[in-house]
This record gives structure tokens, C-alpha cells and sequence, in this order.
């Protein structure tokens, strides 16, 4: 209901957003991004707040065929100024992932609502952000749209295969604060997976991705990148864990090769599986996240035939 409310408050922007963000996937879109003699600092995700280009969590090449949705809130800890004059950035964000009719093919949404942060004088500085700006603020955040598509389906001896296609829409706010880039983007990705069950009912998956991130940088300019990762999680009754490292390496070369680790642990219960979760950047995304969430799950296919 809060996500409803939130999108048909914002109604207006997100289909402005949406024009923009297909018109650039096309490479038509000329969004006013040369904005040098504001800030000089580069569209980078280094430069910029936690959700303005992070690597995008792994799918495990799978699509569970549920509706589910993820709230969670988030408390990040940026460390571009230095130990000592760290900044600081909360926000409430969501995942919603909406099976179309099928389990083979996912509907999927994520971002944040709304996000408040506290800069220091040295984080600042460091991103390159217009001493008249004042240290603290709050932005509305993006929104991603995309679609998980399995493309070949586990078997005993054979991995799953999952193709995902993402696009971000340009409704974050503060460019020249530098927390979103204020232009769209999109990228895809393509998953390898398998399950390695025990018998005490324990299960572990393994599963690499490789993909293609871009995102303008301005008129007629944009940031292609290189991603992969690799992922392992363990389930049994009760407990579920995961450990992922991520990385995209855009060909600027100036704050936009990422290197990301990301742990988290779910206790299911039923539908519900309340979960925390932490990520630290290792390069060219200076911050550490703090996740605390909880996940619901709807089996709205259970009188669909597996196809």
C-alpha cells in the first residue's frame, strides 16, 4: 500500500523519468548533464551518495515464481573524507519482485523513498560539491524497473540460467549535491547457478554473473562498464545465509571501478523472513551499508501449471 501511495504521489515525474530513461536506452536522450561549470567533479559513483549507482545485488540465476517484496531500512557510512570525517546517509528502501504469470519470468522494482544525509566539511570537499550547499539535506530517491527472464531451468547434472535486464529512471534529486546523477541508465546481466543439497535438508548455491553497466555522463556522452560477481548462500530450516562479491569497472577511470562485499542473514518463517545484511566498499564506493529488513512472500502462482 505505502509503495502505491508513493508512486501515485510521484506519478508524474516517474513517466517523465520513464520517457527519458527509454529515449537514452535507445540513445536518443539528450538530458542536460553538462553542468561542468557547476561541479566539476565526474559522474562517478565514487563522487556521489550510496543510491546513485551501487552494484546491484546478484540474483543467484534464479526467479522464485512469488510474489515478494523486501522493506528494509539502510544506514550508510561514507568514508570519502577520511577515519574521522565520515558522512552519513539513511533511507527507507524497498524490492518488489512480481512473477508474470509464469515463474520463468519476473517483474522486478527496487530503490529507496526518500534519504537524509549529513556531509562533513572533508566528504564535501572531497566530492567537489559547492561550498554554498549546506552539510546536511534530504532528497527523493530513484526507482529501478527491470525483468528476470530463466532462460534454462536447473536440473540434477545442469545449472539454471537467468537473464535480467534493469533500468534506472532519473528521478533523484541534488545532482549538484551529488547524490544522484539525474540521468538514466540501464544495465544487464546474465547468472549461472546450481544447488548442492545435504542431507540434513541444507542446501548450498553457487552462482557467477557477468553483465554490462552504462549510464550517461552527459549530452551525448556515457560510461560503459564491465560487471561480474560471484555468490554463495546456504539454506536450511530457519536460516539462510549469503556472502557476494560484485564488481563493475567503467573506462573513465576516475571513480568508477567498484569492488563491493555483501554478507546477509534471513531467519524464514513461513512467508516472512526478517534478515539484516552488510556491504563495504573496497574501491570506488566509499561506504559501508547497514541493512535491517524483513521479506513477504505471496504464492499467487500456487494454481499456475510450472511451464
Amino acid at each position: 500500500m505505502f509503495i502505491c501511495c508513493y508512486i501515485c504521489v510521484n506519478m508524474k515525474k516517474l513517466l517523465t523519468s520513464l520517457m527519458l530513461s527509454f529515449l537514452f536506452c535507445a540513445g536518443w536522450a539528450q538530458v542536460p548533464l553538462d553542468r561542468e561549470e557547476i561541479r566539476p567533479t565526474k559522474i562517478a559513483p565514487k563522487y556521489f551518495g550510496p543510491y546513485a549507482y551501487p552494484v546491484p545485488d546478484l540474483d543467484e540465476a534464479r526467479t522464485c515464481g512469488k510474489l515478494s517484496v523486501y522493506l528494509s531500512g539502510d544506514f550508510n557510512v561514507g568514508n570519502i573524507g577520511g577515519k574521522g570525517n565520515e558522512d552519513y546517509t539513511w533511507a527507507p528502501s524497498y524490492r518488489i519482485s512480481i512473477p508474470l504469470w509464469t515463474d520463468r519470468v519476473n517483474f522486478v522494482s527496487w530503490g529507496n523513498f526518500h534519504e537524509w544525509w549529513t556531509n562533513s566539511e572533508q566528504s564535501a570537499a572531497a566530492r567537489r560539491i559547492n561550498p554554498k550547499y549546506p552539510l546536511k539535506g534530504e532528497a527523493n530517491a530513484q526507482v529501478w524497473l527491470g525483468l528476470d527472464m530463466l532462460v534454462l531451468r536447473e536440473q540434477e547434472k545442469r545449472p539454471s540460467v537467468v537473464l535480467s535486464a534493469n533500468m534506472l529512471t532519473a528521478m533523484g534529486e541534488y545532482y549538484e549535491r551529488a547524490r544522484y546523477y539525474d540521468a538514466a541508465g540501464y544495465h544487464f546481466t546474465a547468472s549461472v547457478g546450481k544447488d548442492f543439497t545435504f542431507k540434513d535438508e541444507s542446501r548450498l548455491r553457487a552462482s557467477a554473473t557477468l553483465g554490462f553497466v552504462c549510464w550517461q555522463t552527459k549530452i551525448a556522452s556515457q560510461n560503459d562498464a564491465f560487471l561480474c560477481g560471484v555468490k554463495l548462500s546456504y539454506t536450511r530450516p530457519f536460516l539462510a545465509a549469503a556472502v557476494e562479491y560484485g564488481t563493475y569497472t567503467g573506462w573513465e577511470g576516475d571513480g568508477d571501478q567498484l569492488r563491493v562485499l555483501k554478507v546477509r542473514a534471513d531467519i524464514p518463517v513461513g512467508r516472512f523472513s526478517p534478515f539484516v545484511a552488510y556491504a563495504h566498499g573496497f574501491h570506488d564506493w566509499p561506504f559501508d551499508q547497514f541493512r535491517i529488513g524483513l521479506k513477504v512472500d505471496f504464492d499467487i502462482l500456487k494454481n499456475s501449471k510450472e511451464k
